[in-house]
């Protein structure tokens, strides 16, 4: 059994220096339906999404801040009157 062909063929790839360009086939992609509109609308629905996504984030940290805030304006509370009874027990003492 042979592997390679027994005629031997010959092949230019280089074809600038052809004269005939008849011989010349270029081939064009078919285009069924134009997209532009759909991937526009799917551009649209992401950026639109995009923006929702961010106005969450943004309510969530803030809900965050205050939460911590008021946690931590209690905790400080806590302590002032904590050091106000230490610094009063001191006087005493003294």
């Amino acid at each position: 059994m042979l592997r390679s062909p027994n005629k031997q063929y010959s092949s230019n790839p280089d074809i600038s220096g052809l004269s005939e360009p008849n011989n010349i086939t270029v081939r064009k992609r078919k285009h069924d339906e134009d997209y532009s509109e759909a991937l526009m609308h799917l551009t649209s629905n992401i950026a639109n999404k995009l923006d929702i996504w961010k106005a969450e984030i943004q309510n969530n940290i803030s809900q965050v801040k205050k939460d911590l805030e008021s946690v931590l304006k209690t905790d400080f509370d806590k302590l002032s009157i904590s050091f106000s009874e230490i610094k009063s027990e001191i006087v005493v003492y003294i």
